[in-house]
């Protein structure tokens, strides 16, 4: 486990708090190996929640990893079954890592409101007759 001082580009709106490359990279785990990293919480920007991710480079992309975030003992704790380079990044409450929820969300609201008005038209024609 070496610490990462220089990290590939981070999403909008995100800030490096910590970051570490486990290896040698490829190594894998089956089971999975739970991993607890510590991390000073006065390092977050105000406004900032820490969350986890590794760097996929395959992608060039970091990505989220479910876990336990504890800011106020400064640890995160999550399950991997490889090695790579893990982080704690900063975000605020109201960005996302990822747009791909955002445009589903959008779409779903939008197949929602089509039957609603295919409904509505439906019900005032029948009134109609």
């Amino acid at each position: 486990m070496e610490p990462v001082t220089v990290s590939p580009p981070l999403p909008n709106n995100y800030y490096m708090v910590k970051a570490f490359d486990f290896g040698p990279d490829g190594t894998t785990f089956t089971p999975a190996i739970e991993i607890t990293l510590k991390f000073d919480p006065s390092e977050l920007p105000e406004g900032q929640i820490p969350v986890i991710v590794y760097y996929d480079a395959s992608v060039g992309d970091w990505i989220p990893i479910e876990g336990i975030v504890n800011a106020d003992a400064g640890t995160v704790t999550f399950s991997v079954e490889h090695f790579t380079t893990f982080a704690v990044l900063g975000r605020s409450h109201t960005n996302h890592s990822n747009t791909a929820p955002d445009m589903w969300v959008w779409i779903v609201i939008g197949i929602i409101a089509t039957l609603a008005l295919v409904l509505i038209a439906s019900l005032l024609r029948r009134r109609a007759r």
